[in-house]
């Protein structure tokens, strides 16, 4: 049962078109379905267990206090969207609660399957809407972009087979999407650094190249970076845990090749130049957006200071940029307190993550290599776009911080600190130093690694 609910889930996050409920309301996510069976039948408890919880409650505590002070104390006109925040803390805390009793039951290999065979797919839609196969943008494309939304012109765009027309595979925006084939590529990447039958590897190296394939019509500057990034932080993680990286890299040239011989299929003109611009162009067209938005909080509290400590509230009206960025998002609407908040828990499933992948089990290091690698497609765009308020993808994320904390299962937690320090010894003895560290320790005494 946990495999199909694990599945389903990712499935549907990645591959299912969201639904609107009514105006002023956040969509409803047909992953949340899978959410509501896993509670129905006891798979998964609501709890405040671990840091994330408690950190969206107080996210929670914040974003009352931000409403307030906007219409106290900045006059902002009332707009009831902006209690749509809590239902979507809501909907973050179910999917966090779900992810950590999936990932304790097992299925952790699963997991990434299942990122990689779902992503697959979206890259494959993609491509079949820039290349406009089957109608496919007629009929298909509308139930992720919608008939109302700021992207409602995308379908005819597509359909009309210009050359500058961007893919949003499932997700809707080009950009969002580009993400989310990060998000593969890094789940792919994961299982080739891993020991496996060479007949998958084969199938993960063509999983690569439709993904990037995907990722390169989408035409995201963000999502190459972000993508490359993670690639990079693979190939470190598998060094510095005593790995060859030789075979990923013959695999990944191979993947790069398919990417190059798709894309040179593909007839693209004007928008390559989207993927070739200089630096100078890059901030003199959409690099300003991102700048102008990333300062306008800090510019606006020189004359109202408040805005740092409160925020003015999560209405849209409030800042007048195109949100590009999380850290002008954040900060213009819940404050420096929010703001913090939001990096507090990604901060810890990073510092975990370190930690299990150096020294916990060839399991437990594989996953969470998997999360240091989305977290590091999540952090490029935290500079780049406002991901927070994207519930399709924070479905995504949250699991990442999810499977941080729950990869430590209780045969971990067993293991004597001795035995840690050995297992990190005999890392470090790849490296001609035997002497074993106090890493592995810091895993079991550490009080904030405690499930």
């Amino acid at each position: 049962m946990n495999a199909v609910l694990l599945f389903a889930f990712v499935f549907l996050a990645v591959l299912g078109p969201p639904v609107k409920l009514a105006a002023g309301l956040p969509v409803l996510r047909p992953e949340m379905m899978v959410v509501g069976v896993a509670l129905a039948i006891r798979h998964t408890r609501m709890d405040f267990q671990g840091d994330v919880p408690r950190l969206l409650a107080g996210f929670g505590v914040t974003a009352a206090v931000a409403i307030g002070a906007s219409y106290g104390l900045f006059d902002v006109p009332y707009d009831g969207s902006d209690f749509s925040i809590f239902p979507m803390l809501v909907q973050y805390w179910l999917v966090y609660c779900f992810g950590l009793a999936c990932i304790r039951k097992g299925m952790r290999a699963g997991l990434l399957w299942a990122v990689v065979l779902a992503v697959s797919i979206s890259s494959f839609i993609a491509l079949l809407q820039k290349l406009n196969l089957f109608g496919v943008n007629e009929w298909l494309t509308p139930l992720y972009v919608g008939p109302d939304g700021v992207h409602a012109f995308i379908p005819q765009w597509l359909a009309s087979g210009s050359s500058t027309s961007r893919a949003v595979g499932t997700v809707g925006d080009p950009r969002h999407c580009a993400m989310m084939f990060g998000y593969g590529v890094s789940a792919a990447l994961t299982l080739l650094l891993a020991k496996g039958d060479r007949t998958f590897k084969i199938v993960l190296c063509a999983a690569m190249g439709i993904m990037g394939a995907g990722l390169l019509v989408t035409y995201s500057r963000t999502g190459v970076l972000a993508t490359s990034g993670g690639f990079v932080v693979g190939l470190w993680l598998a060094v510095r845990r005593g790995g060859n990286p030789t075979i990923p890299l013959l695999m990944g040239g191979i993947a790069a090749l398919a990417i190059l011989f798709v894309s040179g299929r593909l007839g693209v003109t004007e928008e390559e130049s989207r993927l070739t611009m200089s630096a100078s162009e890059m901030v003199d067209t959409s690099g300003y957006a991102r700048i102008r938005d990333t300062l306008e909080p800090f510019q606006a509290s020189l004359t109202n200071p408040l805005i740092l400590i409160t925020g003015m509230g999560p209405s849209k009206a409030v800042l007048p940029g195109s949100e590009h960025g999380e850290t002008g998002w954040l900060v213009m609407r819940y404050g420096l307190v929010g703001f913090f908040i939001y990096l507090a828990m990604v901060r810890r499933a990073i510092i975990r993550s370190l930690w299990i992948n150096l020294a916990g089990r060839p399991s437990e290091a594989m996953m969470a290599s998997f999360v240091l690698k989305g977290i590091t497609v999540w952090m490029v765009f935290f500079f780049a776009e406002s991901v927070f308020k994207l519930a399709q993808l924070m479905s995504i994320n949250l699991l990442l911080l999810a499977t941080a904390a729950g990869v430590l299962g209780p045969a971990t937690r067993r293991v004597s600190r001795s035995e840690l320090g050995d297992g990190e010894a005999r890392l470090r003895s790849n490296k001609g130093n035997t002497k074993p560290s106090s890493a592995g320790e810091q895993i079991v005494s550490d009080p904030d690694l405690q499930l």
